[in-house]
């Protein structure tokens, strides 16, 4: 891993092969991530110990490509596994948020690690991550309007993927719509149902999942 700096006119500030920073030989450096903050900057990457496998390390100079922080590379994550997509953003804290996949357990995962300035491994308690609000069972909900004249929204929730469908049946049985038929995610959804072609009376919706069924009533007044 080289680096090099150069003025605001693009001169190169630094020896013109630049500073070895990390030798050759002993990995496959990739997805190497500099950012700079007032008279330094730290950098980060993959370290690979073989093709597969690798670290996230990272280093800390000054304006002058002197090693900051003992001089030394850091390990940012020491688990050897296969990563990649190395990515990282400075904070308003002043510290680095790396994220990257990693499939050392759960087959590429996405982890993450706060690092501060000062080189020391931070934690993630003053980094605002919005996480989706996934529901924690399946669930059908009432219709509304309920009864309806010829349109109603059917709203339900999945909590996790799966093939669903949501058909309408009159009181014989009989269906007389499918509505969903299709692979959804986990979250909340809603479907239209138009009666416009269906005669007044009470009729029957149903969700079905893997494992899931269940079925409310519903009716048409003309």
């Amino acid at each position: 891993v080289y680096g090099q700096k150069f003025s605001s006119n693009g001169t190169r500030q630094w020896p013109d092969s630049g500073i070895a920073f990390r030798p050759f030989g002993g990995g496959q450096p990739s997805f190497i991530r500099t950012f700079a903050k007032d008279s330094a900057a730290v950098v980060f990457y993959l370290d690979g110990t073989t093709v597969t496998t690798n670290l996230v390390r990272g280093f800390k100079v000054d304006r002058d490509g002197n090693m900051l922080c003992g001089g030394s590379i850091r390990d940012i994550s020491s688990v050897v596994s296969s990563k990649g997509r190395l990515a990282g953003v400075f904070t308003t804290s002043g510290t680095s948020l790396l994220t990257w996949s990693d499939g050392r357990q759960d087959d590429n995962g996405i982890y993450a690690q706060n690092v501060n300035f000062d080189g020391t491994l931070g934690n993630l308690t003053d980094v605002n991550i919005q996480t989706p609000n996934i529901p924690s069972q399946y669930e059908l909900l009432q219709n509304y309007p309920n009864p309806f004249n010829p349109v109603t929204i059917i709203n339900y929730q999945l909590a996790m993927t799966n093939v669903v469908t949501l058909k309408v049946f009159d009181v014989l049985g009989r269906e007389v719509a499918t509505l969903v038929n299709e692979e959804l995610n986990p979250g909340r959804y809603k479907a239209r149902f138009d009666a416009t072609s269906l005669s007044s009376g009470v009729y029957f919706y149903r969700l079905e999942a893997t494992g899931f069924v269940q079925t409310k009533g519903m009716l048409l007044l003309r």
